[in-house]
């Protein structure tokens, strides 16, 4: 039986109380503002994550946020349906909703955190989280304010695959350089209409789109230490001055570097490598995991003895996997994002900065990159190592 063949007989089976303890019902309501492609993919996610459920999906158009609900529903159908709303505001005041997902576009996206902080929702938000590094701290003190969780949808930072990767990772000895690559050949209609390249609803282009995985993998990696040097290159832009093609060098204390490259332009890429002193990691499935049952990542060992005349490479590898499905399963990165805010949720306060501080060092070393870009020269200050 195909992997493919095996999760779609899976999915068939499971309910969304599938993977709750039989004395643990507690369900987090989602709402769902608008209905952007992504969004798919989370009813999705929490469908499978157990203790998740879509309570409503709000749009300013009833009957598109319906046609989403019946799309969805006829799939993967929840033991109640979905109902659709008008208006966003109408989501937020439901005495069942827990939690709000939120992929609106980013000129958008300060305005419903705000709000739905102020109504008690907790918030999981799309990427790029703001326009800038002034946004997203307002939206983190809202939260902080009103007691509430915002997440990101990073969904790779929910992976088992990177704990084993961090559990690995001293093995490499002292990291010397990271490279990312995340990129897609997007086709003309894309440019023509799709968001992503509008000044208006996403500035940020490619830079907030991909490069916004980037730029996580690599604060991951240096423990969320901000580089002392940030530089960057706008390589393409359309006529309104949104990023299609963008290159980033980031310099830290350690005396570690990393690149990264995103692209609205180049061939589908996901590719990291981390380089140490003793060993370097390769993976070319970094964002969006290959599918099959398990995902794994390579740690490669090389060395270039003389032998008498002959300068011989030696080289071998070894190949570390986890048991997590690339997609659509409970053991998914997605469904274990989802997963763990609605564990969150139930849980109220607590652990209010974790998530918010990730995002907000992306966003410091989003903005500085494009500043550099845009005004060579200038990069990030301050350490803001983990403690």
């Amino acid at each position: 039986m195909s992997t493919h063949h095996h999760l779609q007989s899976g999915r068939r089976r499971l309910s969304s109380h599938h993977f709750l303890d039989a004395a643990d019902d507690y369900v987090a309501g989602y709402a769902i503002l608008g209905s952007a492609n992504i969004a798919r993919k989370l009813w999705k996610a929490m469908f499978m994550s157990g203790n998740s459920r879509v309570v409503c999906v709000a749009s300013r158009d009833t009957a598109r946020a319906q046609a989403f609900i019946d799309e969805c529903q006829a799939l993967l159908p929840f033991p109640q349906a979905p109902e659709a709303v008008e208006g966003y505001e109408a989501a937020l005041a439901r005495d069942d909703v827990q939690c709000v997902y939120i992929p609106l576009p980013t000129a958008l996206r300060k305005e419903w955190v705000l709000k739905a902080a102020a109504s008690g929702k907790h918030v999981l938000v799309e990427k790029p989280v703001g326009l800038n590094t002034e946004d997203v701290q307002e939206m983190i003190q809202a939260c902080i304010k009103h007691n509430v969780h915002l997440m990101d949808g990073v969904m790779f930072m929910h992976s088992a695959r990177l704990q084993l990767l961090q559990k690995t990772l001293p093995s490499l000895g002292p990291l010397r350089r990271i490279n990312s690559e995340f990129c897609f050949k997007a086709n003309e209609a894309f440019f023509q209409s799709n968001i992503r390249c509008s000044s208006a609803t996403e500035p940020l282009g490619c830079l907030g789109d991909l490069g916004w995985y980037n730029i996580r993998l690599t604060l991951w990696a240096m423990n969320w230490y901000l580089p002392v040097r940030a530089r960057g290159c706008l390589l393409k832009e359309n006529a309104d001055g949104v990023p299609y093609e963008f290159s980033g060098e980031l310099l830290f204390e350690s005396g570690c570097s990393a690149t990264f490259f995103c692209s609205f332009l180049t061939h589908e890429t996901q590719l990291a490598v981390l380089n140490g002193e003793e060993a370097s990691v390769q993976y070319s499935d970094f964002v969006l995991p290959l599918p099959g049952r398990y995902l794994y990542f390579d740690v490669n060992h090389q060395s270039y003895p003389q032998e008498g005349l002959d300068q011989v490479v030696h080289s071998y590898s070894e190949r570390h996997h986890v048991q997590e499905a690339g997609y659509g399963h409970p053991s998914s990165q997605e469904a274990c994002m989802v997963r763990h805010l609605s564990d969150l949720s139930r849980e109220g306060g607590g652990e209010t900065t974790k998530w918010p501080e990730q995002m907000l060092k992306t966003q410091m070393v989003l903005d500085a990159v494009l500043l550099s870009a845009r005004a060579p020269g200038r990069g990030v200050g301050g350490d803001g190592g983990r403690e």
